[in-house]
Order: C-alpha cells, then structure tokens, then sequence
C-alpha cells in the first residue's frame, strides 16, 4: 500500500484547533482572520475566560506523498498557523499519506488506502479532520463529514460540484472546502503592462487514460481563464518525460513565437519507467525550452525554476484552513462568540503571482520585472 504516516508533537508547546463551518452552499471570505491583530485578540479572549488549556487532537490525511509540492505547503501553512495559537491550545496532530499519485494509482488501491484512513481515523478519534487535495476530499473527508468536522483543502473540483452530484447537506454534512481555484487577471494584466502579445498556449497535461480528478478539472479551470484572452490554443497529452521532450523538440524546430506553455500535467512517466510529479517537468524545459514563456499553478514551481506561476499559494489554502480550525475550537473550548460560517459551503485560497527572475531572463521576458508591484514572490 505504501501509505506512509506521521505524527506531529505540539503538546505543551503547541496548540490547535478545529473546524469552522458553513450551511448555505456559498462562498465567504477568511483573509481577515489571517491578521496577527485578530489572532492576539482571540487569544486575550480565551486567556481571560480562566478556562483549562485543552488538547486537540487533528488528523491531517493527504492525498499525495510527504514530500508532494501540492501537499508540503498546505500542511506547512495549516500547522503554522496552528501554532500560533499554542498559548491557547495543545495540539495532537497526526498526519496519513495516501500516496495515490505515485502507488496507490488505481481506483482499487485508492479504494484500500481509504479504509486505511478510516482505520486511522477510527483509532485516533481525532476532533477535526483535515484532508488535502481532491483524492482525500472525496474518498476520505465526505464519507468522514457524517461524524466528523472535516476541513477539505486544495480541492481543484469545484465545491458547488462536491456539494450537488454528492448530496451535501448542512444537515447530515459537517464539512468546510478550502478550493484552488485558478484565476489569471493578475497574469494577463502582467503580460499586458510589458505589451506581450501571447498568440497561442500549449496546456499540457496527461492522456485520458492517465487524467486524474485533480488534472481534468485544472484543465477546464485553464480553458475558462484563457478563452477570449489567448486567440489560439492546443491542448497537448503528455504521458513521459520523452514525450515533454519530443514536444519541446519539434516546438523549437517550427520555429513559433509568442507562444505560452501552461504545466497542467499532474503527473507523467520518467525515463526508467515511473510514475513521478510534475515537478520532473522542470529540468526537462530548463534543458529544452530556450525561448517560451512558462506558467504553472503552483508558485512553490517557480522556486525551482520555472518561469511565472499565477494560483492559489498552497500554503494560504493551509493558513486558511487553520482560521477555519481555530475559530470552531474558540467556540467549542472557550465559548466565545466567534463568528462561525455553517457547513457545506466554501472559501478560496489566496491567489498569488510568483516568478523566477533567473528563468525570465533566459527566456527573453525580464522586464516583466519592471512591473514588480503586481507580483507577490520574486525567486
């Protein structure tokens, strides 16, 4: 099964939380619960109610592996965030990695991984349950949200989607989605500051046969945002490492400008043969690709090369998860009055614009950094 487990010790030192959650399925907005001024008054609010600190116990189940860059930062951001509030709160978090991007692969062993989980989640008893990306949101946290708060994080399906075709409830359903959402105003707007004129963009991405749920539903977020904005677009099926190679070859040889590459694979075959994440993308286009602008969905990619990344950072989907967590354990141990949403609804992560100034310069494109108030990571 290769499910790989771990556990997070914040006992005395460290704190947490728990869930917030919503009833209508509509959207609301967290950003301001991220503020440190909102998080030293919650905490002089708790401190002066003379309660007992309380343990929390959190299991955190995640779809990818420990070292996946969709997965790190979501965890990352939600226990820091947490942590934050360790004056307040002991914490028991226990994290399950259900590896289905890289072993658990099929929809059987998807399936066993699951009940893995559910055994877990059965031993540990946990008081919030918190899941990252769609695999664990859909196998794991909706069935869980019938007797568990769960907080979904990273999903790329649309929760309205979550909340129709799987009959979710405010009633029977105890849960809360963090979306990842891909929007591309801040990009386009980039691009059109600089006057670069993008005349086609490749998305790549894998072949139905290997098109997972996070990746079909990337697409189509990619189509909305590029329709009426680029003139001309092909979507390119990926399976390999030789295949990215191949394109970038036959690309280069067509001699094309003005063209945009969108890394929307979620994963691909290397070279011996296994499955790895698309982080394996990146030698590969800093070798091939000379002169094509690159945009991914994840601005941690840019950290290892790639050019612009314009999405949800998934450490704010992490952080934000966090608020959610805290403001239902302030109610639930300290009786305050926070303003908790109900369930079966969502919120967003926070968009960020994310370059590499390295990678620029080499494709052509650096003076995309003349217009640096509009991006918010520079690598």
């Amino acid at each position: 099964m290769n499910l790989k487990f771990k556990r997070y010790v914040y006992y005395p030192l460290f704190l947490i939380v728990i869930t917030v959650v919503f009833a209508s399925a509509a959207s609301f907005n967290i950003k301001y619960k991220l503020q440190q001024s909102y998080i030293t008054q919650n905490i002089k609010l708790a401190q002066q109610t003379g309660l007992p600190k309380p343990t929390v116990r959190i299991a955190i189940i995640n779809s990818y592996s420990s070292t996946h860059p969709c997965t790190v930062p979501q965890v990352d951001g939600f226990v820091d965030f947490l942590a934050q509030y360790s004056k307040i709160f002991n914490f028991d978090i226990r994290a399950l990695y259900m590896e289905t991007k890289t072993h658990n692969t099929t929809p059987s062993l998807m399936d066993r991984a699951a009940q893995e989980a559910f055994h877990f989640i059965k031993n540990f008893d946990p008081d919030i349950i918190y899941t990252t990306d769609d695999n664990a949101a859909r196998l794991v946290g909706i069935p869980a949200s019938l007797t568990h708060i769960v907080i979904a994080s990273g999903i790329n399906r649309p929760a309205y989607s979550y909340i129709h075709d799987y009959h979710l409830t405010p009633e029977k359903h105890r849960i809360i989605f963090v979306q990842e959402q891909i929007r591309l105003d801040n990009f386009f707007q980039l691009i059109q500051q600089n006057y670069i004129f993008i005349d086609k963009a490749y998305i790549l991405i894998e072949p139905d046969n290997m098109m997972t749920i996070t990746g079909y539903y990337m697409l189509q977020n990619y189509l909305n945002e590029i329709r009426g904005k680029i003139p001309r677009y092909e979507v390119i099926r990926i399976a390999s490492t030789a295949d990215l190679r191949a394109f970038l070859q036959k690309l280069n040889k067509n001699d094309e400008q003005n063209v945009l590459l969108i890394i929307a694979a979620q994963r691909i075959y290397n070279d011996k043969g296994e499955l790895v994440p698309k982080t394996a993308y990146i030698p590969i286009l800093r070798k091939y690709n000379h002169h094509f602008l690159e945009l991914g969905g994840n601005p941690q990619f840019c950290r290892v090369g790639l050019a612009i990344c314009d999405a949800p950072s998934f450490d704010s989907m992490g952080q934000i998860s966090g608020a959610i967590t805290i403001d239902f354990l302030l109610k639930k141990y300290y009786h305050l009055d926070t303003q908790v949403p109900k369930f079966v609804t969502w919120t967003n992560g926070v968009t960020t614009l994310a370059v590499n100034e390295k990678r620029l310069r080499k494709l052509g494109y650096y003076s995309i950094l003349n217009h640096a108030s509009l991006i918010n990571r520079i690598y």
